[in-house]
């Protein structure tokens, strides 16, 4: 015995809390699965005893290629129950993978089964829409005032603001270069004693030496 059938049981009693017809969602279901499972060798056996149908081969085909579209979007039902806002379309949606899982495992499942419910999956719950999360209050804007500390917050001899643009806006009277005129000017030279020129002041110290 396969999962199929227990799978489809509980699609029925999700799609039942939710107000769809039992008959039309176990259908459904049955589909799907045939659809999952249609490139399985070895699983049309398995589907039709899983799911009661009769028929033969074909009638697995046939409701295989009834609901390939579902592969890559949601089912009927479940579309309905998102256009609906039903709460209930998250559970649906989730039996749903359920039956996919189970329709993977029929015949002798291999890589392409597998991808295929992979697929199909994702495809379902792809339709739940997600709920927006929460977004983080946004940080206080610090007003202007508060970019610096307050004066009396600073550490003792370092100035504030207000003090500092002073300072700027004040004229610079230190560390300006001196004029020429600013400068102090050398004294005059002092002129020799009276009764000795110049050159005969150095002869005299050319000579003692």
């Amino acid at each position: 015995m396969t999962a199929l059938a227990p799978a489809l049981d509980a699609l029925v009693l999700a799609g039942s809390a939710a107000g769809l017809d039992a008959a039309a969602v176990r259908d459904e279901g049955a589909r799907l699965a045939a659809a999952v499972a249609e490139s399985i060798t070895g699983a049309g056996p398995d589907w039709l005893a899983a799911t009661g149908t009769s028929g033969g081969l074909e009638s697995f085909f046939t409701a295989a290629s009834s609901a390939r579209r579902w592969r890559s979007g949601p089912t009927d039902h479940l579309a309905a129950l998102v256009r609906a806002g039903s709460d209930h379309a998250p559970a649906y949606a989730r039996a749903l993978t359920e039956v996919v899982s189970a329709a993977s495992a029929l015949g002798d499942p291999g890589i392409g089964g597998i991808a295929a419910a992979s697929a199909t999956a994702a495809a379902q719950l792809a339709a739940i829409p997600q709920r927006e999360a929460p977004r983080a209050p946004a940080a206080p804007t610090a007003p202007a005032d508060s970019l610096f500390p307050a004066p009396d917050l600073l550490p003792q001899g370092v100035p504030g603001v207000d003090e500092i643009l002073a300072r700027c806006a004040a004229p610079s009277t230190t560390g300006r270069r001196t004029s020429r005129a600013d400068r102090p000017r050398p004294p005059p030279p002092r002129p020799p004693p009276r009764g000795r020129s110049p050159s005969s002041s150095l002869r005299r110290s050319r000579s003692t030496t």
